[in-house]
């Protein structure tokens, strides 16, 4: 089970590791820079930029932390995008 002290702990990792949210229903909400992520008590609100490299978002999705299955690390596909 995922809490939010877990997806706080992933967004201050030092350096930031971008990484993606997966819930129970399979959406995904990839969380590119720890500013574009707010960890309630019940859920996470995460921006969604227009495009990756963005600084700020344009769109955002509350997430109900009781549904998140998974973080997953997106390193890897950052680095093989560039």
């Amino acid at each position: 089970m995922i809490t939010s002290t877990d997806i706080r702990s992933r967004l201050n990792r030092q350096p930031f590791s971008p990484f993606r949210i997966r819930t129970s229903s399979g959406q995904a909400y990839d969380v590119l820079h720890p500013e574009f992520a707010i960890v309630g008590k019940r859920v996470v609100v995460v921006g969604i930029p227009s495009q990756q490299d963005d600084p700020e978002f344009d769109q955002a999705h509350v997430v109900s932390i009781l549904h998140v299955s998974a973080l997953e690390t997106l390193l890897e596909k950052v680095h093989a995008a560039t």
